[in-house]
């Protein structure tokens, strides 16, 4: 497979007011006990962080590659209701099924503390299903929180997509994360 070229992605002010909602109202829905977050705006951030990387990837493979992907999805499900399931579906070029693609995000703002890196549920209580299908594609997004440019939009850039099997996990660089998380670092891609 060529090697990913990096793709920068400008998410429309739009869509960031939607995520910003989703985010508002999908947080108390979340429950993040078991990575011992209780701060409720760091949640809803996160939430946030993580659609506004699956809608670059959306925005990506529809307008630059033109693939039929399903739409962001920024319906608010009771916690019992949640799935866990693919972020995105994208149907193979030749016109086949569906193929669930996880997309992992972070924030320019954490990456300067933790330096550029995604992180994958892996404790007892949650795991991330990607784990379970070793050819399932996963795309690595930072977006650019830092930075809202002067129309409200903000830009984000897919550093790479990679087969889970062939990602390489290490250990959080949080004590307190180790054992729950595992992480792919950007030097890793």
């Amino acid at each position: 497979m060529p090697k990913f070229k990096k793709v920068t992605i400008n998410i429309p002010a739009e869509k960031i007011k939607a995520i910003k909602e989703f985010a508002k109202k999908c947080q108390p829905t979340n429950n993040y006990k078991d990575t011992h977050q209780n701060n409720a705006s760091k949640v809803t951030k996160d939430i946030e962080v993580g659609k506004i990387g699956e809608m670059g990837v959306y925005i990506s493979l529809t307008a630059n590659h033109n693939r039929e992907v399903t739409e962001v999805d920024l319906n608010v499900y009771d916690a019992k209701d949640k799935n866990w399931d693919s972020d995105l579906k994208v149907k193979e070029k030749n016109g086949g099924k569906l193929i669930g693609v996880a997309v992992k995000s972070q924030s320019s703002l954490s990456a300067r503390m933790f330096g550029l890196s995604w992180t994958f549920q892996d404790s007892p209580s949650r795991r991330d299903k990607i784990f379970e299908k070793g050819d399932s594609y996963v795309y690595f997004v930072e977006v650019h929180d830092d930075v809202v440019n002067v129309d409200k939009s903000i830009n984000c850039t897919i550093h790479g997509r990679n087969q889970i099997k062939n990602c390489v996990f290490k250990e959080p660089k949080s004590e307190k994360l180790k054992g729950l998380k595992k992480v792919v670092y950007a030097e890793d891609l």
